[in-house]
């Protein structure tokens, strides 16, 4: 019986292990209220200098985690006082969040699937005018064609994307009689990505007729995508 209750109390630690981890990664309006009642708190965007520049958080400082001298740049930090981070999609602040926390940080909050997740929950300040990108309606009208149409979200930070760049440019060539491929940068066009659902990169769209017949997140090889478009 005593093994049965240690059991017990170690499954236990673990789904609270599995739950204290994840009170780290926080949706859109938790994110924003932890944020304004925490009076020391210090707001990292870790996008790059133009995707800043295109929009971001009041307050935010700019640290690039894909600058090299990221390391040495958030050493400026207080590790006294909590971090909020938050990126596009999400996937650069956790490994941001993550790499803090491995640096001694012990406060350390991410925006759960990004600003295009957040949406109209982050009241957003720009240092230009921010172009909100392609409209939905203008969307609709790319994706009407007689032809099979296959929509590529990508980012140029985005390492999968990168991968499969070179092979979807080579389907838009070779297959231009039958397929027509829309390439829309996330950053680019945020507002769209919202409506659309696209929190995360890359995402692959294909549509006959104007109907969506297949919708997939992640990196697609060649071969899948040839077979999808058939």
């Amino acid at each position: 019986m005593k093994w049965v209750h240690f059991f017990a109390l170690i499954a236990w630690l673990g789904l609270a292990g599995c739950s204290a981890s994840t009170d780290t990664s926080l949706p859109a309006n938790d994110f924003v209220e932890k944020l304004e009642n925490s009076e020391s708190a210090q707001l990292l965007d870790v996008r790059s200098p133009a995707e800043f520049a295109g929009g971001h958080l009041q307050d935010a400082v700019n640290i690039n985690w894909d600058d090299p001298g990221f390391a040495s740049k958030v050493k400026e930090l207080d590790k006294t006082k909590p971090v909020f981070v938050y990126c596009l999609s999400g996937v650069r602040s956790i490994s941001a969040a993550d790499f803090l926390r491995k640096e001694g940080f012990p406060e350390v909050y991410e925006l759960e699937g990004g600003m295009i997740k957040g949406g109209q929950a982050l009241e957003m300040k720009s240092d230009q005018p921010r172009s909100t990108g392609m409209t939905l309606a203008e969307y609709q009208e790319r994706i009407r064609s007689g032809k099979i149409v296959l929509v590529d979200f990508y980012a140029d930070w985005c390492a999968p994307c990168k991968q499969m760049e070179p092979y979807i440019n080579k389907i838009a060539t070779d297959l231009k009689e039958t397929v027509e491929v829309v390439r829309i940068d996330a950053d680019q066009h945020p507002d769209l990505c919202a409506r659309l659902g696209v929190d995360a990169l890359p995402t692959i769209k294909i549509y006959r007729n104007n109907v969506l017949t297949w919708n997939q997140v992640g990196y697609v090889s060649q071969e899948q995508l040839l077979e999808r478009i058939k």
